[in-house]
């Protein structure tokens, strides 16, 4: 289950870019930081076996927010993309209790297109 244990403070050096995603919870944008950590690319997708090419950015997001996949995302440039994938980084300081601690997400990485 999701905690929204958001991290107030961002490191703008790092996660340059700020988007927005409409939060499920109270139904507002709500405005995120992030950087790009795979450019956009052309993949392949089936589409009624017909093969296209489909734009794929992967971008990485500061903190941990109720993103689902089929969720859409808007992007610094105002271009609004469909959330095809998410995965969560974890982080931890103690390494000798990390095993008997609650992990504490850092950041998500989010493949839209």
């Amino acid at each position: 289950m999701l905690g929204l244990k958001n991290a107030l403070l961002v490191d703008r050096t790092l996660y340059s870019f700020k988007g927005k995603f409409k939060n499920p919870n109270n139904d507002v944008y709500t405005s995120v930081y992030y950087f790009i950590s795979k450019p956009e690319t052309l993949v392949v997708d089936y589409k009624n076996g017909i093969e296209t090419f489909t734009p794929e950015l992967e971008i990485t997001i500061k903190g941990e927010y109720p993103i689902l996949v089929n969720d859409y995302f808007i992007l610094d440039n105002g271009t609004r993309k469909k959330v095809y994938g998410v995965s969560m980084n974890y982080k931890e300081h103690n390494i000798k209790v990390r095993d008997l601690l609650k992990p504490v997400i850092d950041s998500m990485v989010l493949v839209l297109r």
